[in-house]
């Protein structure tokens, strides 16, 4: 297995023969980073202070004054074998062999050097200790491995202020992916990573931490807003094809204080949020009002269950249309955090770490609460009610209690059943298929509509909808808004609305957000359109105004 990554691995020899060092310095010096030590006290003074940016020590074992194995004991007194890997280098047939590989070592060789065999095992010792620490597609290091060597940077930094996190992502990458197929897909991914790491950022490390989310740590006087911008729009050559790839930041300046890695890096990430204009200025940096709605995971699970109590989760409504008429025709319940001290948190922070600890169901029953009472309240009231769609996480399928309450009420329904629906992604569907299918039936017997969520984001869509008869499918938001740019995206939707009316389920795009869209999909039959060319998320006040005029 070979490097694909970019920055040289930096190695400390240890040997006392003078001519040996020289060697090594030429045989490797074109490859790695080469510290020498004529002895193992030059060593040690070495690592006291550079234990933490090197990959690999090739160590002598036999050595006047301090020698090899001492100075393994050493190094496995503090920890520091678990920062590099180390080649023992045997001179002599009385070596203890089975000694070097207790203290600890990987590999041993020995004298004469070969230079093809050396080069080899040095390959070989590097990437099996970094393996770990590595994206296996783009040889970037992974979440665990951006975190840990930043850290390992940071704790020999005398300023932590001088540095910043970049995050990376590709806009609408999962359509990318649906239309261009898995494997151009991953060589998209392989080529940004190219091009972070060879770009005017110069960055420390980059990792890949998830799909199509990178993150760089850089040195803060290299960020560019003007050069940023530029490097945002990338275009890269797949199966002969130019892609044009529209990238979003976020940055967080690191302040001289002590901060969890993985906290920058949700900083970094919850800066792109606050983007406002993608194409103009495709970056925006975290500062303190962004910092009022950042909360981690510690005060997620601290929290919630007060957030309830207090009713700071508000059940927000977005309004879904007829194409043709612009008509309310129905809505989807989405919820909003109003913390306190924190103001507005974002659901792309807290329901994924609800999801994480267990604790999303209670969310979902909160929701269901919510929008129960409602639809009872108007529709007691004899005024205009459309249905409200709530949606249903794949761990709630694991909640008897949830799922009995659903059931329970649909069969002593206040109002009638049609007027609720539940949405689930079809990652959901596939990962519970069985359990699923036969709860959704049971709900669907009831007079309640299942909607398939975020269509066309994952691998197996079409597939999906032979396994089960859904009343709506969603178009997910990532084909709409490519329609003016993507020919393949105009292609693909009208497919997939045939098909849904093909199998008597009605369509609803979501992220419409242009006339051009609009227009688009009423041409080509979508039934519904959801989107903020029509309505933003709003609170039931609001809603109901709208739902007053709508009658």
């Amino acid at each position: 297995m070979s490097r694909t990554y970019h920055q040289r691995a930096r190695i400390l020899v240890v040997d006392n023969s003078e001519i040996n060092r020289e060697m090594l310095n030429d045989i490797l010096g074109e490859t790695y980073e080469i510290r020498l030590a004529g002895s193992g006290r030059e060593a040690l003074e070495i690592l006291e202070k550079e234990h933490w940016n090197l990959e690999l020590v090739l160590l002598k074992l036999e050595m006047p004054d301090i020698d090899g194995y001492e100075l393994l004991e050493i190094m496995r007194e503090k920890m520091w074998l678990e920062e590099f890997a180390v080649i023992a280098v045997i001179a002599s047939l009385t070596a203890d062999v089975k000694r070097a590989y207790r203290l600890g070592v990987c590999d041993c060789f020995r004298l004469p050097y070969v230079t093809s065999i050396l080069s080899h095992r040095i390959e070989n010792a590097i990437v099996t200790h970094e393996k770990e620490y590595r994206d296996y597609l783009t040889g970037a290091y992974n979440r665990r491995g951006f975190i840990y060597m930043v850290e390992k940077f940071l704790n020999h930094c005398e300023d932590r202020s001088k540095y910043a996190i970049v995050f990376f992502n590709i806009k609408s990458f999962k359509a990318t992916n649906e239309l261009l197929g898995i494997k151009e897909g991953d060589h998209i991914l392989d080529s940004l990573y190219d091009e972070i790491e060879q770009s005017f950022l110069k960055p420390i490390y980059v990792g890949r931490i998830e799909a199509d989310h990178f993150v760089s740590f850089v040195e803060r006087d290299r960020i560019s807003g003007e050069k940023l911008a530029d490097f945002c729009d990338q275009v890269f050559d797949v199966s002969n094809k130019k892609i044009r790839v529209h990238c979003r930041c976020g940055i967080f300046y690191l302040k001289d204080e002590p901060m969890p890695v993985s906290g920058m890096i949700d900083r970094a990430k919850l800066a792109k949020q606050y983007i406002v204009d993608e194409y103009l200025k495709p970056y925006a940096v975290f500062d303190h009002n962004m910092d009022m709605a950042y909360i981690d995971n510690a005060e997620i699970t601290t929290e919630f269950e007060e957030a309830i109590a207090n009713e700071e989760l508000e059940v927000y409504y977005q309004p879904i249309v007829d194409s043709v008429t612009g008509k309310i025709m129905s809505a989807e319940a989405l919820i909003r955090w109003i913390h306190p001290k924190k103001g507005f948190i974002s659901p792309g922070i807290f329901v994924p770490k609800l999801e994480e600890d267990g604790s999303i169901s209670k969310l979902d029953r909160y929701v269901f609460q919510k929008v129960r009472a409602y639809i009872r309240g108007r529709y007691e009231k004899g005024l205009e009610v459309v249905p409200v769609s709530m949606n249903l996480s794949w761990m709630d399928f694991y909640d008897e209690t949830l799922i009995e309450e659903i059931i329970d009420f649909l069969e002593h329904a206040e109002f009638p059943s049609r007027l609720i629906r539940f949405e689930i992604t079809e990652t959901s569907y596939a990962a519970l298929e069985e359990n699923v299918g036969n709860v959704l039936n049971k709900i669907k017997e009831k007079g309640a509509w299942i909607l398939l969520d975020d269509f066309g984001s994952g691998y197996s869509s079409f597939n999906m909808l032979q396994k089960f008869s859904f009343d709506i499918l969603k178009i997910d938001m990532s084909f709409t808004r490519e329609i003016e740019a993507n020919s393949r995206a105009r292609k693909l939707i009208p497919l997939i609305i045939e098909a849904a009316h093909a199998l008597d389920a009605r369509t609803v795009a979501e992220g419409a957000e242009t006339k051009e869209q609009v227009e688009f999909l009423k041409e080509h039959g979508c039934d519904y359109i959801q989107g903020y060319y029509f309505y933003r998320p709003m609170k039931k006040d609001e809603f109901s105004e709208k739902l007053d005029q709508n009658s």
